[in-house]
């Protein structure tokens, strides 16, 4: 979802300064510069595969996504063999390892014990898992809840699903919680163990989270 809102506030500001400009030039030259700010850090999404697996891995996206939004032969080729590079480095070599494996050590061995007691198993699967996922049909569902009904059908990729739409789209929240730790932590007060700062800085955002609900 970061590339989405990355293009549709860039294309919003593009119409803005196109149908202002004459009319409110000073607020059009804000407008390029909040524009030419995205810019710089869109730009950064090509320097990491997260980008680029998270989008190929929606289930409502996948490859089709860059081709429909008129990237680019060049971008798209480059998202491809990002996405490609990092299902066979990390994922696809590990298919061969599952084959053969009984409940008992699925259970055992797998870092999915959840999905486990759920009634999914690690079953033998295809190392085409990516191709015959990105082939498929667009399904218009949140990606967590397709990958949970889908784990049994692509068990790889929906580890490599999971590893890479865990990733926060923004370093805010820490953020913030490094400017709370200073209002815990005024010049007057320095002799709190770490182990007390973790566990009242986790109280108060577990306090503020339920508080919500």
């Amino acid at each position: 979802m970061t590339v989405i809102v990355y293009n549709s506030l860039m294309a919003k500001i593009e119409k803005f300064i196109e149908v202002y400009k004459d009319r409110l030039p000073d607020i059009c030259r804000g407008a390029k510069a909040a524009y030419n700010k995205l810019s710089k850090y869109y730009a950064r999404t090509d320097d990491s595969p997260i980008y680029s697996v998270a989008t190929a891995v929606h289930p409502a996206m996948r490859f089709k996504y860059w081709s429909d939004q008129q990237w680019g032969q060049k971008y798209e080729k480059h998202a491809r063999k990002t996405v490609r590079d990092m299902w066979t480095s990390q994922y696809a070599a590990k298919v061969n390892q599952d084959v053969g494996q009984t409940h008992s050590e699925a259970i055992e061995e797998s870092d999915d014990i959840e999905l486990v007691l759920l009634g999914f198993t690690n079953k033998a699967s295809s190392s085409d898992e990516l191709e015959e996922f990105v082939l498929g049909p667009i399904v218009r569902e949140t990606p967590l809840v397709y990958w949970r009904k889908n784990f049994e059908s692509y068990p790889q990729l929906a580890k490599m699903a999971r590893d890479f739409l865990a990733i926060p789209a923004t370093s805010a929240p820490s953020e913030r919680c490094f400017s709370k730790a200073r209002s815990l932590l005024p010049y007057t007060r320095n002799r709190l163990s770490p182990e007390k700062i973790e566990e009242q800085m986790l109280l108060d955002s577990w306090y503020e989270y339920f508080s919500k609900k």
